[in-house]
Order: C-alpha cells, then structure tokens, then sequence
C-alpha cells in the first residue's frame, strides 16, 4: 500500500487548500490591514496588476480601482476571490498568491479609492448626455451601447467603470494626453508624392494598414514609400474653451454614468 500515500497526500493538500480559500471567502473583514499590509499589497499589485490597472489604479486596459465600487467586488471577500481566481470570459488573471498577500492586495486596492478616483461630481448626467449627442456630435466618432461610431474612436460604453472623474476631465481638457497606441493616426507620403492619411490599425517592420476617413482599408509597403509618420496626437479638439464649467461638469457626469447606472 506504500505507492498510495503520495495521492492520497495531494487529495489532503488540495482539500486543505480549498479549505483555506472557503473560510477567507467566508471572512466578514480583511484580516490583513495594518500599514504595513497595505505596502506589501502595493509592491504585489506593482508587480503584477499595473499593466492593465495602471501604477496609481487609474485603469487602462483594466477597470479603474480608484472609485470605490466595483461591479464584482460588492465586499472584500468577494474582492479577494476576484484577485485570488480572476474573472472568468475577461482579460482579468486570478493572482494565485497565498491567502495573505491575496489580503494585502485586497488592503492596497481600498485605499486607491481615498485619492483622485473619488473627486465629487456636481454635474448633470442628462443635460451631460444632451451635450455628447445633439450639442457636440460626440457620437459621431464614439459607441455607446453599440449606437454611433462611425468615426473609428474608442467606445465608451463602460469608460465609468474604466476611468476616473479626473481621467475623464483631463481626457476633455488635454485629449493630447494619454492616446493609446491602438487610436494613432499615420501619415504615409508615396514616391509619387500622393499623401494619405488615416487610423493606424496595423504597422510592423515591413507594412502599415491603415484607415482613411472614407473607411477604407489602405496596405503600404514601407520600402516602396518616400516617408512615413505616426500621428500620436488625438484626433479629438480640447472642449476646454468651448464648453461652460457648468457643461463641462455635465458632461463628464454623463460620461462617469456609462456603464454604471446613473449616480
């Protein structure tokens, strides 16, 4: 019987593990906040959670950490199943660390939301939803819940739970500011001297594809071209001195609702 101590050990070991997850789960608070904690759970998330989060929690690829709310995290035990598991059909990992660094992760995340993430909202999310489609056209280049978009720019469907008030702001204020690479513009310049311009869909060592503002899908070669310029500015005018205070408040309001529900 000696060859079964090593699978019945492992059945042991898995059902000792599960065990473990279940009363953490079960915990009604994080026994792991001390300030100490709390800087063990930063240096994890740095190391593992930054490339889709963000270093401050802002989000990027990831949701925005920095509000307070989140759609599958309603307490910290389900926070902690969420880091520790990730989230099934999305891009979001499961951690796999042991129960308490999961914790301290858990500790860091609730303090993002004391910084810039939680800025008061004052504005009016209807007449801000008034302003994006009648005054401003917004939709004339965005999605929201799959209407508009005919101009190619990002969706924005869900950007409340992605960004933060003070992202959304800046993004109005200072669109020149944080362009991901996927929304760059190209120039390319043929030997015949014909300039194109349009959306950078795809560029290697070798070939760019772009978008032209009739839509259609244009192939170059880089070696048959005179010269060739990514366009890393947005396309998008600064509303700074186009909106009010007031509209730019109710606009950002709207934007800070979608996909959250009005607030």
């Amino acid at each position: 019987m000696p060859t079964l101590r090593t699978p019945v050990l492992l059945v042991c070991l898995a059902l000792s593990s599960t065990a473990s997850i279940a009363r953490a789960q079960q915990a009604v608070e994080n026994p792991f906040t001390s300030a100490q904690d709390v800087t063990a759970g930063m240096k994890t998330f740095r190391s593992h959670c930054i490339t889709c989060h963000g270093r401050s929690g802002l989000g990027d690829r990831g949701p925005n950490l920095t509000l307070g709310s989140f759609r599958h995290a309603v307490d910290d035990p389900a926070m902690f199943r969420v880091v520790r598991r990730g989230i099934p059909n999305t891009d979001m990992p499961g951690l796999y660390g042991n129960e308490k660094s999961t914790w301290q992760v858990v500790a860091y995340i609730r303090t993002l939301a004391q910084g810039q993430g939680s800025a008061p909202l004052s504005g009016d999310p209807i007449n801000g939803e008034r302003i994006f489609s009648a005054q401003e056209d917004c939709a004339q280049c965005h999605t929201v819940n799959m209407k508009g978009g005919g101009g190619g720019a990002p969706d924005l469907s869900d950007v409340g739970w992605r960004r933060s008030v003070a992202y959304l702001r800046r993004a109005l204020t200072e669109p020149n500011a944080n362009v991901d690479p996927e929304w760059w513009g190209m120039r390319v310049t043929q030997t015949t001297g014909e300039i194109t311009s349009g959306w950078r869909l795809d560029e290697d060592t070798f070939s760019i594809r772009l978008l032209d503002p009739d839509r259609n899908l244009l192939s170059f070669n880089k070696g048959e071209l005179l010269a060739f310029e990514r366009l890393e500015d947005s396309p998008m005018a600064s509303y700074e001195d186009i909106l009010s205070e007031q509209e730019m408040d109710d606009l950002v309001a709207y934007l800070h609702s979608l996909g959250r529900g009005r607030q």
